[in-house]
């Protein structure tokens, strides 16, 4: 009984060429360590969140600047201010509606743009770039909003500026709008539809070509998060 259980030798015998390769074979098993290509357990479970938390540093991060360079800016027009807005009121008028079609232009470019690029492939990457264009609009829209009620600055056109409230001049709303749209179509494109909508509110007597700098630099950097 003691044997029952037991294989021969004659029956289970290995070769020399069989033996060798069975001990490289459980080698190579004991010494196996995963590769730096094969990402451990935690670094899987963990990654979103880091992208996650850096996603919403930069957020803040963008904001935070958006509010600081306008508040830093001298809040009333200086000498490096003049008024370059043209003549009649039906040029100044012209150029006002002329700048909202620009900066339209720009975001639709935009919207084309993301949709061609992450919304062909899959859905996930189509409603993260979806979410991110949403933010971009709402930060460009918060930003230059706390900064006109905190700088309180006149328009060229106070105080007779038809829609437009006369003390929220800094800053330029339609040109940060148009910036943020910068990374997405060709720059070829968004770059004159830029400096054409900032110049536009320039001439509409709606803006200081200051608030137009400042604009465009808020839009840019808001038109990082992509």
């Amino acid at each position: 009984m003691a044997n029952e259980f037991t294989i021969s030798e004659t029956d289970d015998q290995l070769t020399p060429e069989e033996a060798a390769a069975l001990d490289a074979a459980f080698a190579a098993l004991v010494s196996y360590e995963p590769t730096s290509d094969q990402p451990e357990e935690d670094d899987i479970v963990t990654r979103p969140a880091k992208r996650a938390y850096r996603r919403c540093y930069r957020i803040l991060l963008i904001g935070a600047l958006c509010v600081l360079i306008p508040t830093l800016a001298a809040a009333q027009p200086s000498r490096f201010d003049p008024n370059l807005a043209l003549p009649t009121p039906a040029e100044r008028h012209a150029a006002d509606v002329a700048s909202w079609a620009t900066v339209a232009t720009a975001i639709a470019l935009d919207g084309v743009s993301t949709w061609k690029t992450h919304c062909e492939a899959t859905w996930d990457e189509c409603e993260g770039a979806l979410v991110k264009a949403g933010l971009r609009i709402g930060i460009t829209f918060g930003a230059a909003q706390l900064a006109k009620a905190l700088t309180h600055r006149l328009r060229p056109c106070a105080p007779a500026c038809g829609n437009d409230a006369p003390d929220t001049s800094l800053y330029s709303m339609h040109t940060a709008f148009a910036a943020q749209t910068i990374g997405g179509p060709r720059l070829a494109v968004t770059l004159p539809l830029v400096i054409g909508t900032g110049g536009l509110r320039v001439a509409a007597g709606k803006h200081y070509l200051t608030d137009t700098l400042i604009g465009a630099a808020a839009g840019a950097l808001v038109g990082r998060l992509r």
